[in-house]
């Protein structure tokens, strides 16, 4: 207890540090910038994206901590970081409000937009001519490129700065139009028209420009409104993606600007040109999977995601994301086996889907998947259920019961499965058991002192023999065996598992180290040092071991909503 105390109150102090160096460091700038004629406006942006990921990343302590002393510091410290953020906002800059005062009048050339019609099943020659009219109405100096079906034959008039592009529907992914479109524009600035079904003066562009140029955002969204039924919402998402499951949840944790800070945008949105040359969108996917992939690269970099509802967007469905397939090439690049679209859908794909095979040489340091984990799982049971219909008694043991204590399932770094047999039924399990669950997909292998099935995958289900198991002393005393929960079945295991437990793996069995094989031993019995992950061959992968506390098994749930 006193070493957790110690070890939460060293986190908030690092925290406070970073926090106090840096607005000292924003507090010398801001006093320098007046001093110069020409402010770094690099060194602005970074410092802008540095203190908006550091106020959020306060934000979600905080709103993750139970603890009433750690959530106040937290909330002040955040108070004060958004406050640096404010003022750094209204100082002037070569890029602030006189600037883009001065840009008014040619804001519009700067900008292009681009409308992708080519896979909207209910797009017409009318409603696409209807887009770029009102767009030339509104803004007549703004660049517009535009994709359509080839069947479609659209004629606007008095749009000087308009590109039409035709394609065969059946020979483009909606990214690889996307992708050709967008190298077709010229200008600083780039609105991203996804779905949108009619242009109004409400999109308000001069609104998404400002808060771009002044928050130093890399993109600015507006909120949507479903055309046909005139639902409305900010269309701003919160997104996790770690351990195959990627969770996105609705609303935020903090606004700049009257705008909410997003991880994930599901509207039409304004956005720079050259950020898809540093951040090209990837070809061959649906638009959901596309652009969804691209908020998670723009995440990763820390880069400054806005939603700003006092621009509105009109778009064919609102609820667009929430169809299965749509997410189907996401799935298969990122490995991804659970979405969670808040309240909107849930989606599970299988091994084949996600890609998510389970190889003999998977780096140690990452993850299994949860489809790899079931298979082992589900292979565990059944031997156990066969034993048990067979009158034959098994138990877990060794790493397949450790797993069972830490996470009623399995070890998410495991390698293998290992059972006991009780000696009297050993012969019987090569004799009995290997024929009958060979027609459950489970083969065979003799090796003498041990016997082992094998998965479809590969997992192999090591059972070796002991002079006499816990259940079955237990049973001939009468008295209930023992049984531990594992992947939502309860099954046989020592008599007191948590005693066995400590006794085979000293105190510290609830920390977490990865497999004796991965970390070159030679034997399960060799002292190992716990609560320590070796260092992810593949830095930043969503299956980073190392990404997690190396004790705990909430940290490892599947389903990471709320945390």
């Amino acid at each position: 207890m006193f070493y957790r105390m110690l070890k939460r109150r060293a986190t908030l102090f690092a925290t406070l540090t970073i926090v106090i160096y840096l607005v000292w460091k924003l507090l010398n700038f801001a006093e320098t910038e007046y001093q110069v004629s020409k402010p770094p406006v690099d060194s602005r942006a970074e410092m802008m994206e540095k203190l908006v990921y550091l106020a959020e990343s306060l934000a979600k302590a905080s709103h993750r901590t139970y603890a009433y002393k750690e959530e106040k510091t937290l909330n002040s410290a955040f108070s004060k970081v958004k406050q640096v953020i404010n003022e750094l906002i209204s100082l002037p800059n070569n890029k602030g409000e006189e600037a883009i005062e001065s840009r008014q009048d040619s804001l519009y050339t700067l900008t292009t937009a681009v409308y992708n019609v080519v896979h909207m099943s209910d797009a017409t020659e009318e409603m696409v001519e209807r887009i770029i009219q009102d767009t030339v109405n509104i803004y007549p100096e703004i660049h517009i490129i535009v994709g359509v079906p080839h069947t479609l034959s659209v004629r606007v008039h008095r749009a000087s700065k308009l590109t039409i592009l035709h394609y065969r529907t059946s020979s483009y992914k909606e990214t690889d139009v996307w992708k050709e479109l967008l190298s077709k524009v010229s200008t600083e600035y780039v609105y991203i028209g996804r779905n949108i079904t009619k242009f109004t003066e409400d999109i308000q562009l001069n609104v998404l420009v400002n808060h771009m140029i002044s928050v130093g955002a890399t993109v600015v969204s507006s909120s949507v409104k479903d055309t046909h039924t005139g639902q409305w919402k900010r269309a701003c998402d919160q997104s996790i993606f770690k351990n195959y499951t990627l969770v996105y949840t609705p609303g935020y944790y903090m606004s700049i600007d009257s705008c909410f800070l997003c991880n994930h945008v599901a509207a039409p949105f304004l956005t720079h040109s050259h950020v898809f040359q540093h951040v090209p969108l990837k070809g061959g996917m649906t638009s959901v999977s596309g652009f969804a992939l691209w908020f998670l690269e723009l995440v990763k970099l820390k880069k400054i995601i806005l939603s700003c509802p006092d621009s509105m967007s009109y778009v064919d469905n609102i609820d667009g994301e929430s169809e299965r397939g749509q997410w189907l090439d996401l799935v298969k690049h990122s490995q991804v086996e659970e979405i969670y679209l808040g309240q909107r859908a849930h989606f599970q794909y299988g091994c084949n889907e996600a890609n998510t095979r389970c190889p003999a040489d998977k780096p140690p340091s990452l993850a299994l998947s949860h489809c790899c984990m079931n298979e082992l799982s589900q292979g565990v049971k059944t031997v156990m259920r066969a034993c048990k219909d067979h009158n034959m008694i098994c138990e877990l043991n060794d790493g397949t019961l450790l797993g069972s204590l830490k996470f009623e399932g399995t070890l998410p770094w495991e390698v293998d499965a290992d059972l006991s047999v009780d000696s009297n039924n050993f012969t019987a399990v090569r004799d009995i058991l290997a024929p009958y669950l060979k027609s459950k997909n489970l083969s065979f292998r003799d090796s003498k002192t041990y016997y082992r099935f094998y998965t479809p995958m590969g997992w192999f289900i090591e059972i070796f023999s002991i002079s006499s198991t816990d259940t079955s002393r237990l049973s001939k005393a009468g008295i209930s065996p023992t049984r531990v929960l594992l992947d939502g079945e309860y099954v046989a295991t020592p008599q007191s598992p948590g005693l066995f437990g400590r006794n085979r793996y000293s105190t510290e069995m609830y920390q977490h180290a990865n497999h004796w094989r991965k970390r070159g031993g030679t034997s399960s019995w060799q002292f190992y040092e716990a609560g320590k992950f070796a260092e992810c061959v593949k830095p930043g992968h969503q299956s980073c071991l190392d990404q997690f506390v190396a004790d705990g098994s909430l940290r490892f749930n599947q389903n990471l909503r709320g945390n």
